[in-house]
């Protein structure tokens, strides 16, 4: 697939003390086959040699500044906006990787949609991530609606491509401290309520995942329900549409208990179990909730050997769906 090359993609990067991936990032940004972009590199004052790695690469597209985010991704994302002039607004972590086509795939759909994501690779500590889009897996793409993204957040923050107008007009990400590590979540939502989300089926990015120590998932999935309750109160969402969206992250709530063997999962997955839509959702609470019941000292080996044998029988599941 060719490219004319036309439209300047701004690409930014927030980082902090990646020295580790952020090599193999920007790498990746700058081999793209679509070549019109710049990269905008925002460090908030690394401690590790990020910089140094920075300036190792001798290319005239890398913007590199430091800013103080206090903690505040959301705040280090608009400011790399603020200092970008491309058309179409590209985000990707500094400890991800983007496959060489990913923009090249998403640029002739920015014609017809605000926003285009991918599906995407997982890397590191995989266990229990297999796909990550729950469309036909003979579809091309799939477009989600405002409550399907309400239900299931199915984009990857450094997979999307986003007009810069559409990204002006929404004022970026919202930089309230409530929604902090989950900023993201909230701007694709209100993205979706302007118009669907496009998602490619294609895995066009490598996505990293590890323990982050300053993270505590509990906390992270319970202010979930505050972007919800952002939402009602902007009126984008109707109390009954609230209850719907919180049943099948309660489930995630209850998941991110469990990980830590905090039994106050439970009520957790009692809400799921009856909040929740779909037979799907609501097996997964049964499932959260049976694993409770489970000796401690085995839950861990019991979740990861089911999560490889799901993972088996779903590439079973993949050939045989290619070939019928």
């Amino acid at each position: 697939m060719q490219s004319n090359n036309k439209s300047l993609v701004s690409v930014i990067m927030p980082t902090y003390n990646h020295s580790a991936y952020i090599k193999e990032a920007i790498s990746s940004v700058l081999s793209q086959t679509y070549s019109n972009l710049e990269l905008i590199i925002i460090d908030n004052y690394s401690t590790d040699n990020t910089m140094e790695i920075v300036d190792s690469f001798f290319d005239r597209r890398i913007q590199y500044y430091k800013f103080r985010n206090h903690g505040v991704i959301a705040s280090s994302r608009n400011f790399g906006f603020t200092k970008s002039h491309g058309e179409y607004i590209a985000f990707i972590d500094s400890d991800d990787v983007w496959e060489s086509l990913k923009l090249e795939y998403q640029i002739p759909h920015m014609q017809s949609v605000s926003c285009v994501s991918t599906n995407f690779k997982p890397i590191g500590d995989i266990d229990g991530f297999i796909n990550y889009i729950n469309s036909s897996l003979k579809d091309e793409y799939k477009d989600f609606d405002y409550d399907e993204v309400t239900q299931e957040n199915p984009v990857a923050s450094s997979s999307v491509l986003i007009r810069r107008d559409i990204f002006l007009q929404e004022k970026g990400f919202d930089e309230n401290e409530e929604y902090k590590f989950i900023e993201d979540f909230e701007l694709w939502l209100r993205l979706a309520y302007l118009g669907p989300i496009r998602v490619l089926n294609e895995s066009l990015i490598q996505y990293r995942m590890y323990h982050k120590p300053n993270r505590d998932l509990r906390e992270l999935r319970v202010r979930v329900l505050k972007i919800f309750d952002k939402h009602r109160r902007l009126g984008l969402l109707s109390d009954q549409q609230v209850r719907k969206a919180s049943g099948n992250y309660y489930i995630s709530i209850g998941r991110a208990f469990q990980n830590v063997g905090d039994f106050r999962g439970i009520v957790f997955y009692i809400k799921g179990l009856y909040y929740s839509y779909g037979i799907k959702n609501k097996l997964r609470a049964i499932a959260g909730l049976l694993l409770f019941f489970i000796p401690k000292v085995i839950r861990p080996l019991v979740v990861r050997k089911s999560y490889r044998i799901y993972r088996f029988f779903y590439r079973i599941y993949r050939f045989f769906y290619r070939i019928v």
